[in-house]
């Protein structure tokens, strides 16, 4: 009997551990439970502020815009000024013609050849004193209208295409020969606007001293970088004596760009 009693005992006291290790299991489930739910409520009632982060800056918004250019003084503007600055940027208007266009009579290739009044004035002083030097200049060209520069320039794209042809003739519009101050000169021993110009007897008379008379080569060599132009011994520009005597004292290949400090 007490052996029995007894293993009731042991029996019982198995079924009581097990009852309290399931209720303990439990118990601790239901804690962890109690605190997961404690934190979602907390999560919800408290949001944490979330900074975006900040885009990388592309490169189309980190560049830098293209600086304005300064507009030009107006004596630099005026189309009737022997100053005017006339280049691929800065054009006259198409229905410009100058107010006091001459046609005195020059050495030339055979059209009647017109400039500015004061151009021409210094022009003829300027043949008058190569010839007293035996040194023939041949006029080729000066004013141009914009319709006759359309035209030259259109044979021009036609034969050499539009990338060539704006290296060595102006469009219509931004030629200094529209305002009545550009010369173009030619030679009997060359074909007209030819480097070869250069080197004749006319060409190198020109180089040192149409400055005295006014007038500065235009597109010096080397220098296409600031023009936008290629070489061009045979046209020349009036600006008068005293630009044209300060530029060569600078340089006799200093341009207009370099001179009156035009930004490219």
């Amino acid at each position: 009997m007490f052996i029995h009693y007894g293993r009731i005992i042991h029996m019982t006291e198995n079924r009581t551990k097990k009852r309290i290790g399931t209720t303990g299991v439990i118990q601790i489930l239901l804690a962890i439970s109690l605190v997961f739910l404690g934190i979602s409520v907390y999560a919800f009632y408290h949001p944490q502020k979330i900074t975006p982060a900040s885009p990388e800056p592309s490169e189309e918004a980190s560049a830098q815009p293209t600086p304005e250019v300064t507009p030009l003084p107006s004596h630099l503007t005026d189309p009737n000024s022997i100053y005017v600055f006339i280049d691929k940027t800065h054009p006259v208007a198409e229905d410009f013609v100058p107010s006091d266009l001459a046609a005195p009579y020059f050495n030339s290739t055979g059209e009647i050849i017109q400039l500015k009044q004061e151009a021409a004035d210094h022009l003829k002083a300027m043949m008058n004193a190569a010839a007293a030097e035996n040194i023939q200049l041949v006029v080729f060209a000066g004013y141009i209208s914009y319709q006759t520069q359309s035209d030259y320039y259109q044979d021009r794209v036609s034969l050499l295409g539009e990338a060539e042809a704006s290296k060595v003739i102006e469009k219509p519009g931004y030629s200094e020969h529209q305002c009545g101050i550009a010369v173009d000169f030619s030679s009997n021993s060359t074909s007209a606007t030819s480097v070869s110009y250069a080197e004749t007897d006319a060409g190198k008379w020109l180089y040192a001293h149409a400055h005295e008379y006014g007038y500065i080569l235009r597109y010096p060599k080397d220098k296409e970088s600031l023009t936008g132009y290629s070489y061009m011994p045979w046209h020349y520009r009036y600006i008068g004596e005293e630009y044209a005597k300060m530029m060569y004292e600078i340089s006799p290949d200093l341009t207009l760009e370099e001179f009156y400090a035009i930004n490219k």
